[in-house]
């Protein structure tokens, strides 16, 4: 053998003979670039001979290149990491480590870090501080606070560059429907990435001008960050493309902060963004923070979307992408539509209004949680959802005692969902505006953001839907004699309370509704108020 190809290679690194020191085995990872070899100590990583849009391995002195780049730029923030550029030889027609023969190839060997330690890991621990991350918050300040130091004008972070990329990003965007997302997404989620670089060029070429523009890290994910007592990691740089990893700083942190987001940690993600942009602007950033995030977002949707579409992939691992990329775009949509403030999405109205449907749809359009007050209602008299009360039983049950527990209870469950995804929704009729209004001061208290959304719907429609839940399961035990009653009706206008709200009649179809009134209203209350 004097030219050997990937499977030679690969065969030799699945050997656990095949190593300087001894193990008791190897674990080989492949990626479309890479070929990671795993071992009892340390990890060898050898890049494929390939050639895409994005990156170049095609020859052997492009891959020793970029193999020399990936330890130089790892060793920023990860510095006792990686051993060093390790050639493979071939003599007597075999492939070896030691030096002898032939080099026919180059492999960045590391240290081999403990998987309890990578912060994927960590941050699921039920009793994981935010304290902890001030250890990643500190180590990733003194790094941008040198970059920025010695940047210059660099114009990858302006609005052509960032154009360039974002056509890339969204080509292929009208495949969304095929992950179970709303025919409308791509629409929406174009409109606000392309729209932000319309409106904000001059924003983005002031960057490039005060020099916020470094070569940082590119992919910084909870994935590539490991902490060990009072040592921090960060590896995994983008080494094949000096484009993609220069960039605005807060393009850099907004990967991680996503990252953090999408794994229902909001609390954490909170946590370091206010500990950088206090210590390293002096603007109020934040909407450009969310663009950044709705980019990353819609990144990974991407990354993700493709490999659910890769014939040669397992059907559970497409599977597995496939849901992915709709938890991704879902997360974009958020950003795009909510931003980043912690927000409560309230739908109120009378009987059979349409506020529990409409509830339910904007849930699924941002994967949030969907707080129902008739199923918490139910929960806390542990009775079956379904279960349809008589008179005497349903007097009890929605007595006011009873509803103040509700409420309550849906408050307490709003600020968890808020810590882990930073927003909820919320589904009740809040019928008497002293519930309404601790529902607002609450919200004042914590500075969330209350968006409102008052549901009504014509007579005829409402009885409609009334008789028709003598015959389907419903969650609500409201009937007919209530709407003739007005007894759970608002008796008051939220509007004189809270000055965030919107009055809608929800008898077209929730689709419609959402995508013509909703979603516009939401996203202009989102633009008015810092996001």
């Amino acid at each position: 053998m004097t030219d050997p190809d990937l499977t030679d290679y690969i065969d030799f690194l699945s050997d656990p003979a095949s190593f300087p020191e001894p193990t008791d085995g190897v674990q080989v990872v492949q990626t479309h670039i890479s070929v990671v070899a795993i071992t009892d100590r340390y990890v060898y990583k050898l890049k494929k001979p390939v050639q895409f849009d994005f990156l170049d391995f095609s020859t052997l002195e492009k891959r020793r290149y970029y193999c020399e780049e990936e330890i130089r730029l790892n060793r920023r923030l990860s510095p006792s990491i990686y051993v060093g550029l390790i050639p493979l030889y071939v003599k007597n027609g075999q492939i070896q480590f030691e030096d002898s023969g032939s080099i026919v190839e180059y492999i960045v060997k590391m240290h081999r870090l403990s998987e309890e330690g990578m912060l994927i890991n960590r941050i699921k621990e039920p009793d994981f501080q935010p304290e902890v991350l001030d250890r990643v918050a500190q180590k990733l300040l003194r790094f941008y606070n040198e970059l920025l130091a010695n940047a210059g004008k660099n114009p990858y972070g302006n609005s052509e560059n960032i154009r360039h990329t974002l056509e890339e990003i969204t080509h292929g965007f009208e495949l969304m429907p095929t992950y179970g997302l709303p025919e409308w997404s791509e629409k929406i989620l174009k409109e606000y990435l392309f729209g932000f670089l319309d409106d904000n060029a001059e924003l983005l070429e002031r960057r490039v001008q005060q020099g916020r523009i470094v070569e940082g890290h590119g992919d910084l994910r909870s994935e590539h960050i490991h902490i060990t007592g009072q040592e921090v990691n960060m590896y995994d740089c983008l080494e094949f493309d000096e484009k993609l990893r220069t960039l605005d700083w807060l393009n850099d942190i907004a990967f991680l902060l996503m990252d953090l987001d999408y794994r229902h940690r909001y609390d954490l993600a909170l946590h370091l963004e206010k500990t950088w942009l206090s210590a390293l602007e002096t603007e109020d950033v934040s909407t450009l923070l969310t663009f950044y995030k709705t980019y990353r977002a819609c990144v990974r949707g991407k990354v993700n979307g493709l490999k659910s579409a890769e014939n040669e992939v397992p059907p559970s691992i497409r599977e597995e992408s496939r849901q992915k990329a709709l938890s991704y775009y879902q997360l974009a949509l958020r950003y795009a539509q909510l931003g980043s403030k912690p927000t409560i999405l309230l739908c109120m109205g009378g009987v059979a209004s349409g506020k529990s449907t409409l509830a339910k749809e904007l849930a699924a359009c941002f994967n949030l949680t969907h707080l129902n007050s008739d199923l918490v209602r139910k929960q806390q008299a542990r009775l079956d959802p379904y279960t349809r009360l008589h008179d005497s039983e349903r007097t009890k049950l929605y007595s006011q005692e009873r509803t103040e527990r509700v409420y309550e209870s849906m408050l307490t469950h709003a600020r968890q969902e808020i810590q882990k995804k930073g927003a909820v929704v919320l589904d009740a009729t809040y019928r008497h505006e002293a519930q309404f209004a601790r529902l607002a001061d609450y919200c004042t208290s914590n500075e969330y953001r209350l968006l409102t959304i008052h549901t009504t719907a014509p007579a005829d429609v409402v009885i409609q839907r009334l008789k028709n839940r003598d015959t389907e399961p419903s969650v609500s035990d409201m009937r007919l004699s209530d709407y003739h009653t007005g007894a759970f009706e608002p008796d008051f206008d939220p509007a004189g309370i809270a000055p965030v709200v919107l009055t809608v009649v929800t008898d077209t179809p929730v689709e419609v509704l959402v995508r013509d009134q909703v979603l516009p209203w939401i996203r202009n209350q989102a633009r008015s108020i810092t996001n």
